[in-house]
């Protein structure tokens, strides 16, 4: 068990250093994963969307649930009504990053990557039933919103290995893409048709 793990962690380690291993299972996917987490780290606009846009607009209806639960004259919060408004925030991004990792059009997008879209989609929703019915059979507010927590953790992680890729996200402008005039030098052959002269 333990040299499974080791090199899972191995192909992690390389993935994350942008190595190559030769093999085809769960190092495969760890590599991958290393890559997808690393990539974007240094990425401004990456770090924008994923905070503003994915994170703090996503969660609006939590929070707006959040100050109606707080503002109402119940003595009492209704926790089922919290996590059920996270676990609809968290099933919704989770399985749109899913399905960008099932459908991707990358080369680089392995069989394993696409098997961890299914596999994080499944357990989305799983998390989401959990984050459904805790609250009617807990009353321990740490165990009401624990599957809420973890799948909002799970969606935010599948968000960012799904768009670690993403070229609007993450666009690199390269010291050779610079002319001297200080303009990128467009050489990507899918924008180049666009303006192509017949």
């Amino acid at each position: 068990m333990s040299a499974f793990l080791s090199s899972i962690k191995d192909g992690f380690n390389k993935g994350w250093s942008e190595g190559t291993i030769e093999s085809d299972s769960f190092p495969i996917l760890a590599q991958e994963i290393g890559k997808r987490l690393a990539k974007p780290i240094g990425s401004f606009p990456f770090w924008v969307y994923f905070i503003i846009v994915t994170f703090l607009t996503g969660l609006a209806g939590v929070f707006t649930t959040i100050n109606q639960e707080l503002l109402s004259n119940d003595v009492i919060i209704n926790h089922a009504n919290i996590t059920l408004s996270i676990a609809t925030y968290f099933i919704a991004l989770l399985a749109s990053s899913s399905t960008d990792l099932i459908f991707s059009k990358e080369e680089s997008s392995n069989k394993h990557l696409k098997a961890l879209g299914v596999g994080m989609l499944l357990t989305g929703v799983g998390l989401f039933w959990l984050s459904v019915i805790f609250p009617k059979h807990n009353t321990c507010a740490l165990f009401i919103y624990l599957p809420s927590f973890f799948g909002t953790a799970l969606a935010l992680f599948t968000w960012w290995i799904a768009n670690a890729h993403n070229p609007n996200l993450t666009r690199e402008v390269k010291p050779e893409h610079i002319n001297p005039s200080g303009a990128e030098i467009v050489d990507d052959p899918e924008i180049l048709q666009k303006y192509k002269i017949e």
